[in-house]
Order: C-alpha cells, then sequence, then structure tokens
C-alpha cells in the first residue's frame, strides 16, 4: 500500500503530464464492445509483448481511476457521462469498478454486478466517503512530497486496430444516445 503523500505525488504527475493519448489509440473503448469481439481483439493485442505487459498491470490492479476533463453543472450531462464514459476513450469496463473523478473533483463509481455486489461497492463508498471526510491526508494546496510511483502504460496498435477502436467509439456513442437520464437532487436531508 502506498503511502498517501506518493499517492498525492503520483496523482500530481499525472495531472501536470501533457501528453494525451490519441482518442484512436485509447484501447479501453475496445472494452465497450460486445464481449466475444473484446476477447478476440484482446487476444490480439495480447500476442504483443509489449501490450501483454500493459494488459498485465491492467489486470492486476484493483480497479481504475478515470481522471475526466469534464466540468458541468447539468446534472443529466454528468451522469451521462459518468455512466458511459463518452466514447469510452477514458474507461475500462472490465475492471469490477472505475473510481471517476471528474474535472470539478466530483467522485463516482461505475461498477459491474450482480444482485449481491451492489450493498457491498455501496458500502465501501459509504467507507471511504467517511474516511476521507474526517482523515485528510492531503491539504488543499499542500505541495507534493512523495515519491511518485506511476508510469505510462504502452500500447503497439496497428493501424487496423486503431480503426477497430474509432468503430468502437462511434457503436458507443450510438448505443448511449438511446438512454434517458433524469436526475432528481435532494438536499436538507436528515
Amino acid at each position: 500500500i502506498l503511502p498517501p503523500e506518493n499517492v498525492h505525488a503520483s496523482l500530481a504527475k499525472i495531472l501536470k503530464s501533457s501528453t494525451a493519448t490519441e482518442t484512436n489509440s485509447c484501447v479501453g473503448s475496445l472494452t465497450t464492445l460486445d464481449r466475444d469481439t473484446w476477447a478476440d481483439i484482446r487476444n490480439e493485442l495480447i500476442s504483443n509483448s509489449k501490450n501483454h505487459a500493459s494488459f498485465r498491470s491492467i489486470d492486476d490492479a484493483l480497479f481504475v481511476l478515470c481522471l475526466d476533463d469534464l466540468k458541468t453543472e447539468d446534472h443529466g450531462r454528468l451522469v451521462q457521462s459518468l455512466l458511459c464514459g463518452d466514447d469510452g476513450h477514458n474507461r475500462w469496463f472490465d475492471k469490477c469498478f472505475q473510481l471517476i473523478i471528474d474535472g470539478n473533483g466530483q467522485a463516482t463509481i461505475n461498477f459491474e454486478h450482480s444482485w449481491g455486489d451492489g450493498v457491498a461497492v455501496l458500502r465501501l463508498m459509504e467507507e471511504t466517503l467517511l474516511d476521507t471526510s474526517t482523515h485528510h491526508f492531503v491539504k488543499p494546496n499542500q505541495t507534493v512530497s512523495g515519491d511518485p510511483k506511476v508510469q505510462k502504460l504502452e500500447f503497439e496498435i496497428s493501424d487496423a486496430l486503431k480503426n477497430k477502436i474509432k468503430k468502437a467509439q462511434e457503436d458507443h456513442i450510438d448505443r448511449c444516445k438511446d438512454l434517458q437520464f433524469a436526475t432528481v437532487e435532494y438536499t436538507n436531508m436528515t
């Protein structure tokens, strides 16, 4: 387990990084595909040793942290982004859950579940909220002092795979257009 200072330093390093992955190289978009198609493409990807090493890191992770740029006060738009991940380029739907932080610092999770999993994940998030509300390991404007423990995962992607990624993103956008969201905000509940 990394000390909070190292987590802080790692996140600071990621946020300061000016290298954004080209959208048509975002392998996570492929996790929006149906399971069989994704499994075939995954097998194709991991046949490359560099890709295999990156997949091993992802597979070994407990969850995925998604840092989104979206800043909106429109709750419907926020829900759509958090649930669907827009074109899926910043999601990895194969993980049990994804912790998603938007551009305004709002956090949520996207998780797969069976009938009993929701209760466990809700409990995890409630405990996390309680803990982070009472134990402030990092203060606003605190100087970064830890040792960053982060490295960029590299993939070797052919032009054919880039086309599959682009198609997966387009199809995901089309599927998500059929979803309708309504939000209700309750305030001052006791």
